[in-house]
Formats: structure tokens, sequence, C-alpha cells
């Protein structure tokens, strides 16, 4: 009995060894597939780094571009408004004053008519 406790050992013993030798082989696959992502990773952030910056910098420019057209469509625009308001006063004026000569001419205008269409 003690033969065939010694036989189960030594297979018993084998078959982790080999197990283990196994396990060893794909724990070196597999770290060496990992290096290779990580290697194939790093070159396809580079190439989008290279190829992004120029695209960013064109970016800036239009943006700047764009902001300066902003700037100065505000300020004619702001010039416009000035303008207007100035007219609208003068208008104003105008029309304003000009209502109350003609409210008073035209009242006098039917006065006389009225005068005259008495007699």
């Amino acid at each position: 009995m003690s033969i065939m406790l010694e036989i189960g050992i030594l297979l018993l013993i084998f078959v982790a060894i080999l197990f283990l030798i196994i396990v060893g082989i794909y724990l070196v696959k597999l770290i060496i597939d990992l290096n290779k992502l990580a290697n194939n990773l790093n070159d396809t952030t580079y190439m989008v780094k290279k190829e992004i910056e120029p695209i960013l910098a064109e970016l800036n420019v239009t943006l700047t571009k764009l902001n300066d057209m902003a700037k100065t469509a505000d300020t004619q625009i702001h010039s416009i408004k000035k303008i207007v308001a100035t007219l609208v006063g003068i208008f104003g004026i105008f029309f304003g004053g000009m209502s109350k000569v003609s409210g008073g001419f035209f009242k006098g205008l039917m006065s006389g008519f009225k005068t005259f269409s008495k007699k």
C-alpha cells in the first residue's frame, strides 16, 4: 500500500509541475501580448497627438478671427444704435413741435371755417 501511495504522490507532483509550467508559459505569452498592446497604444496616442496639434492651431486661429469679427460687428451695431437714437430724438423733437404747431394751426383753421360757415 505504501508503494501505491508513493506512486500517487509522485504522479500528483508530476501533474502539478506540468500544470505550473503550462500556466507559466501562458503568463509569459500574456505579458508579451500586453507589452505589444501597450506599445501599439503608445504609438496610436503619439499619432493622434501629432494630428490634433495642427487642427487645434487652426481652430485657435479661426476662433480668434471670429472673435475679432464679433467685436467689429458689436462696435458697428453700437454706433448704429447711437445714430438711430440721435435720429429718433431729432425727429421726435421736430414732429413733437410740429404736432403742437399743426394742432394749433388746424384748430385755428377749423375755427375760421366755422366762423365763415355761420354767416
